[in-house]
């Protein structure tokens, strides 16, 4: 490392150098940050969802068929799943065409069309939303609970596949 204090700032660096580099910059960061990066993962992709769904006060134990194909659970559903997903995608893809805003990031159409689907996920609002227009009806509430955690599941896997497709199985960073 101090042999490159040494060298002209102009000066083009190997591979083996800009390895050294990184290493040295990676060991200035605080621990906590490389704690934080360490259980990044873990925390997004178990410890989030489970904490959502713990606190989403749907109950699970009594729930059959009938509750997932109920209407204000297929509506609720629906809504998550197709509606955002269209909806998204239609307007952002209407911007596109009417020259009104640049693709994404330079996306591809798959690729916008799976973040549209993803958007699907957001489950926090339409929970308080249901909260508030079924406040009166417990049943209707559990319903539309249901109904909107698998909406929310659905968006999540089919957005993931499609997402995952789009990369052609290789992952991007």
């Amino acid at each position: 490392m101090s042999s490159l204090a040494k060298r002209a700032p102009d000066e083009e660096l190997d591979a083996a150098e800009m390895l050294s580099i990184d290493e040295g910059l990676e060991g200035l960061q605080s621990p906590v940050h490389r704690f934080i990066h360490a259980l990044h993962g873990f925390v997004a992709f178990f410890v989030m969802p489970l904490f959502a769904l713990a606190n989403s006060g749907v109950e699970l134990g009594g729930t059959g068929l009938s509750s997932l194909t109920a209407p204000v659970a297929v509506g609720a559903a629906l809504g998550l799943f197709a509606g955002k997903q269209l909806g998204i995608f239609a307007a952002t893809a209407l911007a596109i065409k009417l020259r009104l805003s640049p693709m994404p990031g330079n996306a591809s159409w798959l690729k916008l069309y799976g973040v549209s689907v993803v958007a699907g996920i957001g489950f926090t609002v339409a929970l308080f939303i249901a909260a508030l227009a079924f406040h009166d009806s417990a049943v209707l509430l559990d319903q539309a609970k249901i109904g909107v955690l698998t909406g929310s599941l659905a968006a999540g896997l089919f957005g993931f596949t499609v997402l995952r497709l789009s990369s052609g199985g290789t992952r991007q960073t």
